[in-house]
């Protein structure tokens, strides 16, 4: 009966369109995709395995899926995907993507679902307490806590008031995914720069997991909600060398800059990177040869979301408590520039005792002990220095100098200290970007200058060696000590 319907309708259809004197022209509509929706954009499995379900919606029937994963079965009930995977007794994360297609009258809708599975060989680097930073291999596989930010001292925001208004747990019911935002060596050389991470992080109940590709280098990965909002970021170092420690003025040194692959002279994998102070997130020093002297920014980065934003970026013009922290936190890639000359601070637009002496890094050492902050960039069991832990303040520059060894091989030995080697890796200037790249080398410490907008910092070039003063957007290294 239905056939006979639709023929009489074409039959009519067809008639009416040879009419010329019918001036109604009928036109038959283009088809239209069908509509795809599942439940879920992502199935991540323990390593144990298990079985999960999707459900897909959709207007037609006759839908159907594919994937590249070996390591899953996936069998179609009805509306629903069920999707199992064994035990991974392998040393890799497992992804793939499985995707849901239908089809009607040469349109079609695709959806695509991320398949991962964690291994059982994944190294929690969250066992021994959570950073900002963590300390990572070659060829291997991570996890870590993606719940709390950086140490999760709840009292470690100096005066800035971020705790008090964004907490110390991070908002996981926000969280929607891992990203990484960049990756990179210390060469000029994309190839290199895209193997630090291999493949993308994904996230999962609180955790994030990661595996390491064959290049040692350095990589930021972020956890962000729905709209790609970042909601915290952290900073993985992948290097091979076992970090060492050397004892000056009471405090254990690490044996390199922040960041650095080595402590090797002249060789440009021992620059580490760079940071504003007060700020967890760090920034690429040159890629250019210590001979050249020259300042090209390295931009050859590998995979990953993000864009470096370095020169002339303006905070927000806040004046009160937390500042432009949260901006911060949103936008790590970014190099913020000083409201004005006489306020060097990418924290907040005024002078006073809240831009002063806020211990963004943390307090100096009182009857409580040191006390870290959640904004600290150095890794568990490590924290930025204080200004005594380079030597007597109270010295002349003449006296200062005198325990450091003359400049050699674009840096210069700390003779009367631990006897390490630093560095002139060169700065960040707030409007300039990179400089001074192979002749002279800027040194963070937690340490304010007293009712200023400074903070005190080791200055070392050819013929200066002393603890001098800069302000807090400024991009300088960090040699963290241990807490």
């Amino acid at each position: 009966m239905k056939k006979i319907i639709y023929s009489v309708f074409i039959l009519l259809l067809f008639a009416g369109m040879g009419c010329t004197d019918d001036k109604n022209v009928y036109e038959v509509m283009p088809p239209v995709a069908p509509a795809l929706s599942v439940s879920s954009a992502k199935v991540i499995f323990d390593a144990d395995g298990g079985q999960k379900e999707i459900v897909v919606l959709s207007d037609i029937e006759d839908w159907s899926y594919e994937t590249s994963a070996s390591w899953v079965t996936i069998t179609r009930e009805g509306d629903m995907l069920v999707i199992v995977a064994e035990a991974n007794t392998t040393s890799q994360i497992l992804t793939s993507t499985l995707t849901v297609i239908a089809e009607r009258e040469g349109k079609s809708a695709e959806k695509n679902i991320l398949l991962a599975q964690a291994t059982y060989k994944a190294r929690n680097l969250s066992e021994d307490g959570t950073a900002n930073c963590y300390i990572v291999s070659t060829e291997n596989s991570y996890r870590f806590d993606a719940t709390v930010r950086g140490n999760g001292n709840k009292t470690g925001d100096g005066t800035s008031g971020y705790i008090e208004a964004f907490g110390i747990q991070i908002d996981t019911s926000k969280a929607a995914y891992a990203d990484l935002l960049w990756e990179s060596t210390f060469e000029f050389n994309r190839s290199s720069c895209a193997n630090v991470m291999d493949g993308m992080p994904y996230y999962d109940n609180g955790k994030i997991y990661f595996s390491t590709g064959t290049y040692e280098g350095n990589a930021v990965i972020a956890l962000k909600d729905g709209g790609g909002n970042i909601l915290w970021s952290w900073h993985i170092w992948v290097c091979n060398e076992q970090m060492k420690s050397s004892a000056a003025n009471g405090y254990e040194f690490m044996d390199r800059n922040l960041g650095a692959l080595n402590n090797v002279p002249g060789d440009i994998k021992n620059r580490g990177l760079l940071y504003q102070w007060g700020r967890k997130d760090p920034f690429l020093p040159s890629g250019s040869s210590y001979s050249s002297k020259e300042d090209e920014p390295n931009r050859q980065v590998g995979n990953g979301s993000g864009k470096w934003t370095i020169e002339g970026q303006m905070p927000l013009p806040v004046t009160t408590a937390p500042g432009n922290i949260p901006h911060s936190v949103q936008y790590p890639m970014t190099f913020f520039s000083s409201y004005t000359s006489g306020v060097y601070s990418w924290y907040i637009a005024v002078k006073n005792n809240v831009a002063c002496n806020n211990n963004l890094w943390g307090e100096e050492e009182s009857s409580n002990g040191i006390q870290k902050s959640i904004f600290d960039p150095c890794p568990v069991g490590y924290r930025v220095p204080p200004a005594v832990a380079f030597g007597d303040l109270t010295q002349s520059e003449t006296e200062y100098a005198a325990n450091w060894s003359k400049a050699e091989s674009y840096g210069r030995y700390w003779t009367g200290g631990n006897g390490d080697y630093f560095p002139f890796s060169g700065i960040i200037l707030i409007f300039d970007g990179i400089n001074d790249t192979g002749t002279r080398a800027y040194y963070w410490s937690t340490t304010m200058v007293p009712d200023d907008v400074y903070s005190r910092d080791l200055y070392l070039a050819s013929g200066r060696a002393t603890i001098f003063r800069a302000g807090h957007a400024y991009g300088c290294n960090i040699r963290c000590v241990k807490e």
